[in-house]
């Protein structure tokens, strides 16, 4: 690839860089956060991992649970997520 000048292609976890929709792999990852903070006992046993970015960055279990559900929110009012009670 170097040779033609052209950079070797990415795969579908690779990278992804299009437009954010409903199986972009950020968006599966915020929907499965979701889930794992309403999960009892997974969402705190997720927060309290050393290197859980929310954790190791100063968020408090209840400021973690607050920003995902935040970030869900405006995702479901752009039109990128189906409300949580609609079952995705």
């Amino acid at each position: 690839w170097v040779a033609c000048g052209e950079a070797p292609p990415l795969g579908p976890v690779a990278g992804q860089v299009g437009p954010l929709s409903a199986g972009h792999p950020l968006l599966v990852s915020l929907r499965n956060l979701r889930r794992w903070y309403a999960t009892p006992g997974m969402g705190e046993w997720l927060h309290g991992l050393r290197l859980f970015s929310l954790a190791m960055n100063g968020y408090s279990l209840a400021e973690g649970r607050a920003l995902v559900e935040k970030n869900c929110a405006g995702l479901v009012e752009a039109g990128l997520l189906t409300p949580p009670e609609e079952g995705r």
